[in-house]
Formats: C-alpha cells, structure tokens, sequence
C-alpha cells in the first residue's frame, strides 16, 4: 500500500531497511491519518463556503424576486388607475364638445342676436355684393 502526500512523493506505509527489521507502522497511519483530517476539513471548509455562498445567494434571489413581484404590483395599480383617470377624462372631453356645438348652434345664435341686440338677417333685396 502507498500514501500518496501532498507533495506528489509515494511512500509505502512500512519501510524495509532489512528482511528482518521493519519499523513501526502506526506513526506513519497516524501521519497519514492526520493528513487525510486536514486535507478533508479543507475541503469541508471549502464546500462550506460555497454552500453559504450559495445559501446567501438564494436568499437574495428570493427576497429580489419578491420586492421585483411586489414593484410590478404598484406599477400596474398605478397604471389601472391612470387608465381610469384617461377613461374619465375622455368622457369629459366628449361631452364638453357636445356642449359647445350646443351653445355654438346657428339657430341659437341667431336667436340670441335677435333677442339681445335686435339683429336680424336681411332680406336679400336688402343684401349688395362688393367686389
């Protein structure tokens, strides 16, 4: 078996000097043990913070999207109730122009002309073309 460390050299796990001697294998497990701890709480740590990363990224997302569902909620009152007013103002205008064509008819303006001033239309004898 080989322990592979952080620097890229092999190790065996049990040394051989001699056919007979070999030297303990548990300082080199627990170096190895302690090793593969670091390097998984790093990459713990790491993955951690890209869970936070993204944990705080969807909660921004979510309260963006609410505030951007809640804006479109106003814009779109706002723009109901500017329709209503240009509904309003129409109708308005249509009987405000019913009214002057009834005040500047022909016949009511003669009338008045005849009543209040003594005008009246001439006879045609009466009428002489200039040229």
């Amino acid at each position: 078996m080989i322990l592979i460390r952080s620097t890229g050299q092999a190790t065996p796990l049990t040394t051989r000097r001699s056919k007979t001697v070999r030297e303990p294998i548990l300082p080199v497990v627990l170096e190895w043990w302690g090793e593969t701890c670091r390097l998984a709480a790093s990459m713990i740590k790491g993955r951690a913070l890209i869970t936070l990363s993204l944990l705080v990224a969807l909660v921004v997302s979510g309260v963006a999207t609410v505030y951007a569902v809640h804006l479109n909620r106003q814009q779109f009152i706002e723009l109901q109730t500017l329709q209503r007013d240009k509904d309003r103002y129409e109708r308005e205008w249509t009987q405000l122009l019913l009214e002057e064509s009834a005040w500047s008819a022909h016949s009511r303006v003669e009338q008045i002309a005849d009543q209040r001033f003594g005008m009246h239309v001439p006879d045609a004898t009466k009428i002489e073309i200039v040229r």
